[in-house]
């Protein structure tokens, strides 16, 4: 059950990682391994799966019973008086409701004896009731029914919803644990960069090329990436922590995340990208279940407005001895009706859904609004970040190569120290801000393909009800 709840995001790990590069590569964990690691090891994902079953049973129970209903009667009548009758009466009957057309039926058969005039009486009713006017031929019983299997199939809509919103959290997380990781290792380059630097000035001032100044200044620059360093690493390990958790890891254990994959904005068109999300996608799907469900529950109010009428046919049976002799039969048919007067109440029901399903239609009218500029912003802002991450980039190598230029300048005597202090910073700022808009650049995928319900889809989530797994 652990394993095979993972099946559904093989296809989005293989876009959004690659192998580690460097590093510890027995301790390096890829987002596909450790979200994989995360479905066997949290029962949150077993909990989104079992809530479509409990759904279902929830939705079940609002329809009338199938069964078959035996009911057994006895009783012993004792007589005050001796001209009077008295002794044991007992019967045995079924019924059976047929929901889909209404239709009631039920047999009974009955036995009694009488004491003084020692004698047996037998009788034997079967019956047939159908609703002409509430629930007439079963509409209303269909409609219940009409209404539980879109609450039925909403429910699995909805815990797919749950399961990719999930997955998508757990994702953030080794996403930050990366970018935590990656600023981090960054921070320790410019740390070694500056002990070089402050290495050669001290030789410089040695050979009294350079001064105490220059070596201060230096050193500052140490000390400060020494202290950034202590605060990247907390952080760093706060994040790792998070991850150890989710996977079921001892604290001791030391992990390295794996780069993430370079992504690279296709170009979308919007406009035919949001007409295939209105007219495909799970959410879309969604709004217009509630907004059916809303107009059936209207219909089904409506009925119950009716009064209660229903046609009887039946055949009737007595006589005496348990096989009716002297029996009496007759055939029966007949109506009955249960008028309400001044039903309040079902008005206000009747009123209340009919308010419920204007607000149903409002609210998926501002819903498809809503996603529509959520989503157009969201593809604004994937193809912006990429085109700034890639600018990033090559701020960054040319940043390396002023550096690089300014430290041969230094050495020559033909720079000062200051322009190669603030290189040299120039660099750092670059690497995280190339790191920042890496990672926002997977993130912003994430979301999209979360929002478009494109990360998880009902086809991922049968393959992992099918698929063999451990035992849970």
């Amino acid at each position: 059950m652990k394993k095979k709840k993972c099946a559904a995001v093989g296809a989005m790990m293989l876009l959004l990682t690659v192998p580690a590069q460097g590093g510890d590569v027995t301790n390096a964990v890829d987002l596909d391994h450790f979200v994989r690691t995360a479905c066997r090891m949290d029962k949150t994902f077993e909990a989104i799966l079992l809530e479509e079953a409990v759904a279902q049973y929830r939705a079940k129970l609002n329809l009338p019973a199938h069964e078959l209903l035996l009911s057994l009667k006895g009783r012993y009548g004792f007589s005050l008086r001796e001209d009077e009758s008295g002794g044991p009466e007992g019967s045995i009957g079924l019924s059976k409701l047929f929901p889909a057309s209404g239709t009631a039926l039920e047999v009974e058969y009955g036995l009694s004896s009488s004491n003084v005039l020692n004698q047996s009486y037998s009788t034997f009713t079967l019956a047939v009731s159908q609703p002409i006017a509430r629930n007439a031929f079963g509409h209303a019983n269909r409609l219940l029914a009409q209404i539980s299997g879109l609450e039925i199939e909403l429910a699995s809509h909805q815990m797919i919803e749950a399961y990719e919103d999930y997955l998508a959290r757990v994702m953030q997380v080794y996403y930050s644990w990366y970018s935590a990781y990656a600023h981090w290792q960054a921070e320790k380059t410019t740390h070694r960069e500056y002990l070089r630097l402050l290495a050669n000035v001290q030789a410089r001032r040695q050979s009294r090329i350079a001064d105490q100044t220059d070596v201060n200044k230096v050193r500052v620059q140490v000390l400060e990436r020494e202290a950034n360093l202590l605060s990247l690493e907390q952080a760093c390990r706060e994040e790792e922590n998070r991850v150890k958790q989710i996977m079921g890891m001892a604290p001791s254990e030391t992990l390295v995340p794996a780069e993430p994959a370079l992504y690279q904005e296709d170009k979308v068109d919007f406009a035919e990208a949001f007409a295939h999300f209105t007219e495909k996608s799970r959410t879309e799907k969604i709004i217009k279940i509630l907004e059916s469900k809303a107009g059936k529950e209207l219909d089904r109010q409506a009925d119950a407005l009716l009064p209660s009428a229903n046609l009887l046919l039946g055949y009737a049976a007595e006589g005496t001895d348990e096989v009716f002799d002297s029996r009496k039969n007759e055939v029966f048919a007949g109506v009955e009706i249960d008028m309400p007067f001044f039903n309040d109440h079902g008005q206000w029901r009747r009123d209340m859904s009919e308010k419920l399903l204007k607000q149903e239609k409002a609210s998926a009218a501002s819903k498809r609004l809503q996603l529509r500029t959520e989503l157009e912003n969201l593809l604004h802002a994937r193809q912006k970040t990429v085109e700034r991450r890639d600018l990033a980039e090559q701020k960054m190598k040319v940043s390396e190569d002023i550096l690089r230029d300014e430290n041969r300048y230094y050495l020559q005597g033909r720079a000062e120290l200051n322009d190669l202090i603030l290189a040299a910073n120039n660099l750092e700022q670059a690497r995280y801000l190339h790191i920042q808009l890496s990672v926002q650049c997977n993130v912003l995928l994430l979301e999209w393909l979360r929002l478009t319900d494109q990360l998880v889809s009902a086809q991922d989530l049968e393959k992992t009800k099918t698929e063999p797994g451990e035992g849970n």
